[in-house]
């Protein structure tokens, strides 16, 4: 331990001596990278390169419009490329953070998983202006989460201009998805209106082994899963200036999905002492899900003066609706086929779940000339419910079973205040400091068996933020935050989901939250971006696996059993000295050390980790209408919830044009080009040690066009919402 100790101190130090004298040293590349000017001496016109990164007291900031990726792009290839967001197979994270939230222009993206990734695709690279990576988000945020921000800034529109883009992407993997898509603009003088459709359909599988090795035996399980899916959002925004000091406005989302089936197989071996099949089981699990979530906002603007003072007001509505069926049936059997008596069963379970929450937030901004002022408050009041029906159905007709049923309610209230102000000290220090309080109360009771768990707590989130300019080019940043992490809804949910009639989960009533303190150093010039950051995690809450030595039934329940701190760097560069070729790399290590307070667990596991990334542009032509992509991703083995996951690596290309007056956008892109990726962990519960291998379909070829029409290219204005994270909690 304390070699490892010692090691990561060393590392630390050793990027902080870097980064000094990187601070220290203005090299002329830099310098060159980061001006704006053309200059023009005797006929002889010398252009240097606009700067890529900038950096606030409370955030880093891409500038896109200044990247090669601005030219017939979208939204997602620019996160990729963008310091501290990881892109991985189309999951979005942050590197450090457990979570992250999507906003543009400070409107929160209220949508998940495949559906974010299809509206950030929808979002053309020509319409963002930049990219603000706030990793210790400031008091005016909502304190939940061990998250970060990140927030797309887009290019203000002219007065009297309107555009359609109509858009198509079809990807093959073994299966093949469909998705399209059509975005409408347009700016009149105190008007504003945006919107937009977009629909996917297609089918998808991946593979799963799972090892369990008991002292005596082995169980071993392969399952293959198919599903299909279709979903479609619309979003719908206007905003309108009644005067020079009132804007008002609204904003509505709808999303719906229809699975209309997922669909397992499970074939467990049982294997003895000696490597010998003594029997094996047949499960079969099929899924139908539905769901729908409607958002609506509607805000104001007011305007004190013309010095920046003004008064913002939100007013949200979201509502989310989950409809699933799931049949349960199988036998075991020994090594001849021959059916073990007694042991084929069958169930069905339906459960459909509501989540509604009302929002209200009040932003007040009084930039003073002695020091600027944040001040507002918020509501949020929200309700889930879970009717869980199970039935038996070994029978001819299926039975209710009353001791498997359950009907689950959920209401969460927050009350916050929060107060931030900023101060330029010089032209060279810059401050911020926050303060934000939160008074939560929640109650989960079943009310099946009549059973309620009620907390109420009160809680300080400080934030904090130094800014110094150490030359025109080179900033160097520390900030500070604190952060509560709520469960998922889903997670405190007292009702069973099985997935053999040895393995089921189940949530848990009694979660609390858990807290974390962040720290992020920070050093930013044209091209280089340098990060060194500590953070610490108390009560912690993650599925561990427990097991029954009698029955081998496997409980699968989140607990609050974690402690844990961090502390990594990273190494962000940016290369562009050639017309032709664009490298965007970034480097990743960390050391994490977590420590259970669980009696089936190991007390601690740690690990030394990290990730590299690259991604490569070639201009294959000066018009920059046709560009060539290349990327490579790795990364070590790492810590994941309490489990202990191997490394995994993958290979991607493409190539893009624009034609047409860049009106018409093609693109064609493969993923995962040697199928490469895979996420294989272990984890030990009870002496008892598992083993999980994960296949997913992630090799894939895609191609993509849109289409733009209208006299300009633009993108409705957007607004912040009062509900910022509360479809993020649902699963």
């Amino acid at each position: 331990m304390a070699e490892k100790t010692k090691l990561i101190i060393g590392i630390i130090l050793f990027n902080m001596v870097i980064c000094y004298a990187n601070a220290q040293t203005d090299s002329l590349a830099t310098k060159i990278d980061s001006l704006e000017k053309v200059y023009n001496l005797e006929g002889v016109i010398v252009t240097a390169h606009k700067r890529i990164f900038t950096q606030k007291p409370d955030r880093l900031i891409f500038n896109v419009e200044n990247s090669i990726v601005s030219n017939g792009g979208n939204a997602l290839a620019a996160l990729k490329i963008t310091p501290g967001i990881k892109v991985q197979n189309e999951q979005i994270t942050m590197i450090g953070k457990n979570e992250m939230t999507v906003m543009v222009d400070e409107r929160p993206v209220k949508l998940s998983g495949e559906s974010l990734i299809n509206f950030l695709r929808g979002i053309s690279s020509t319409t963002i202006k930049s990219i603000e990576v706030i990793s210790t988000p400031p008091a005016k945020y909502k304190a939940q989460g061990n998250s970060g921000l990140v927030n797309i800034i887009l290019k203000k529109a002219k007065v009297g201009t309107w555009s359609l883009i109509l858009r198509n992407t079809y990807q093959q993997a073994t299966y093949g998805d469909n998705k399209s898509g059509a975005d409408f603009n347009l700016r009149k003088k105190k008007l504003s209106i945006s919107s937009n459709i977009s629909t996917a359909s297609g089918k998808d599988r991946y593979a799963m082994d799972q090892f369990t090795y008991y002292p005596v035996e082995t169980w071993h399980l392969s399952a293959p899963l198919k599903r299909s899916y279709n979903f479609m959002n619309v979003n719908f925004g206007v905003d309108y200036d009644a005067s020079r000091t009132l804007t008002i406005g609204m904003n509505y989302l709808g999303h719906k999905t229809n699975n209309p089936f997922r669909q397992y197989k499970f074939n467990t071996e049982i294997m003895d002492a000696n490597n010998n099949m003594s029997s094996y089981m047949e499960t079969f699990n099929d899924k139908i899900h539905k769901g729908y979530t409607h958002v609506l906002n509607v805000h104001g603007i007011v305007r004190l003066d013309s010095l920046g003072k003004k008064i913002k007001i939100d007013l949200d509505y979201l509502r989310n609706t989950n409809k699933d069926s799931t049949s349960d049936y199988g036998a075991s059997y020994f090594p001849d086929r021959e059916q073990i008596a007694g042991s084929y069963y069958a169930n069905i379970s339906r459960n459909k779940s509501e989540v509604s929450n009302y929002a209200a937030k009040v932003d007040v901004e009084l930039p003073l000339w002695w020091i600027n002022f944040n001040f507002g408050g918020q509501l949020d009041f929200t309700t889930n419910s879970n009717d869980y029906t199970f039935y038996d159905n070994l029978s001819v007709s299926q039975i209710v079973d009353n001791s498997q049923s359950n009907y689950f309610k959920y209401k969460e209230n927050i009350a916050a205040l929060y107060l931030s102000a900023s101060k330029s000290l010089s032209k060279r220090l810059s401050m911020q400091f926050g303060i934000r309080v939160e008074q939560s109360y929640t109650e989960g009771r079943s009310l099946t068996i009549d059973q309620a768990n009620k907390h109420h707590y009160l809680n300080a989130f400080p934030s904090a933020y130094v800014l110094y300019k150490l030359s025109d080019i080179k900033s160097l940043s520390l900030s500070y935050s604190r952060r509560i992490n709520r469960p998922y809804f889903y997670d405190m949910n007292p009702f069973k989901t099985y997935t053999s009639q040895y393995d089921y989960s189940v949530g848990n009533t009694s979660l609390k939250p858990s807290y974390s303190d962040n720290l992020d150093l920070m050093l930013s010039s044209g091209i280089f971006v340098h990060k060194v950051w500590y953070s610490h995690v108390s009560d912690d809450y993650a599925i561990y696996p427990t097991i029954d030595p009698t029955t081998k039934i496997i409980k699968r329940s989140p607990s609050n059993f974690i402690n844990y701190y961090s502390v990594g760097m990273s190494e962000s560069y940016t290369f562009n000295k050639w017309w032709w070729w664009n490298s965007y790399n970034n480097v990743t290590f960390y050391y994490i050390n977590k420590r259970a307070i669980l009696s089936e667990a190991p007390p601690m596991i740690d690990r030394i980790s990290g990730n590299f990334m690259t991604q490569n542009d070639f201009l294959l032509n000066k018009k920059k209408t046709w560009i060539l992509n290349f990327g490579f991703y790795y990364e070590l083995p790492y810590i994941s919830s309490y489990s202990k996951v191997a490394s995994n690596y993958y290979f991607y290309m493409g190539v893009r044009t624009n034609l047409l007056e860049n009106r018409l956008s093609l693109s064609l892109n493969v993923n995962d080009i040697f199928k490469t990726y895979r996420m294989c962990e272990t984890m030990t519960s009870n002496d008892v040690r598992y083993k999980y291998d994960n296949r997913f379909d992630t090799r894939y070829l895609q191609f993509s066009v849109s289409y733009k029409i209208g006299n300009s290219s633009i993108r409705g204005r957007r607004h912040a919402t009062a509900n910022e994270n509360i479809r993020r909690r649902i699963k």
